[in-house]
C-alpha cells in the first residue's frame, strides 16, 4: 500500500499570518510551561476554568 501524504493547507495570506502568530505564541507558552514544570494541557484547562468561574 502506498501512503498518501497530507497536502499542506495554505490559507489566505491574512489567515496564514494569524496561524503563524498563534503557533509562535503556543510555542512560547509551551516553553514557559516546561520551564516551570507545568503540564501544557492542565495549564490551559485551569485557565479556561478560571475564565468561566469554575
Amino acid at each position: 500500500m502506498e501512503e498518501k501524504k497530507k497536502a499542506k493547507v495554505r490559507k489566505s495570506p491574512t489567515k496564514q499570518v494569524h496561524l503563524e502568530c498563534d503557533m509562535a505564541l503556543y510555542k512560547k507558552f509551551e516553553e514557559y510551561c516546561y520551564r516551570n514544570g507545568k503540564d501544557v494541557s492542565k495549564t490551559i484547562r485551569s485557565f479556561m476554568k478560571m475564565c468561566i468561574g469554575e
